[in-house]
């Protein structure tokens, strides 16, 4: 089985889009939307080389070389929740599911605890890492308290790259990523649909 992409994907996707982003914060839509946008001179988006590495919840690598298009579908560095780095080229190769998400997004905040027992289901199956919007690191660090999620890592989106990367205008979002680097990203929550959607993404 492959991800659901018949007309009720379609119409998570398009309600998603339409009815279901977070408003709030305009610095988070000023960042998607200057995506494009070159860094300021003499900004580094690479993380410090002496800051610690958070190693992310994985299933066990075949061993295998990842091929170029999976070390591209990941290739991305950033700072982590809490503390530490994360590259997201050491993912490659493995099942890897992002979670996009804001700490003052109503949608996050609800999906939150089914991301929690998403992990604790498929974690030994597949990387899932989250991926965190603008905000103050203790923001960040307060919705992963709240919500127990830091049991897998979360990457700081600083500058909206990583969300410019997948193509993702809203939070919360999902990108779904497989051993050869095929990419699919649905657009808002999943909810209770989130633990059908990963079984269907291990068994394509």
């Amino acid at each position: 089985m492959g991800l659901r992409t018949g007309p009720y994907r379609a119409g998570i996707v398009a309600i998603a889009l339409l009815a279901m982003s977070c408003g709030g914060r305009t610095d988070v839509r000023t960042a998607v939307d200057d995506l494009t946008s070159e860094p300021a001179a003499g900004t580094s988006t690479q993380p410090p080389t002496d800051a610690p590495t958070t190693a992310p919840t994985s299933a066990p690598s075949s061993g295998a070389e990842p091929a170029p298009e999976a070390l591209a579908a990941l290739d991305f560095q950033a700072r982590t929740v809490g503390g530490g780095t994360i590259d997201g080229t050491t993912l490659a190769g493995s099942r890897t599911v992002l979670w996009i998400w804001a700490p003052w997004c109503p949608q996050c905040n609800r999906e939150a605890p089914n991301v929690k027992a998403a992990i604790e289901r498929f974690g030994d199956d597949l990387t899932i890492v989250g991926i965190a919007g603008k905000d103050t690191d203790a923001e960040h660090e307060a919705f992963v308290d709240r919500h127990d999620l830091d049991v897998v890592p979360h990457a700081i989106d600083e500058d909206g790259s990583l969300w410019a990367k997948y193509g993702v205008g809203y939070q919360p979002a999902w990108v779904f990523i497989a051993e050869d680097g095929t990419t699919r990203v649905v657009a808002g929550g999943l909810y209770d649909d989130l633990e059908p959607t990963l079984e269907d993404f291990l068994n394509p």
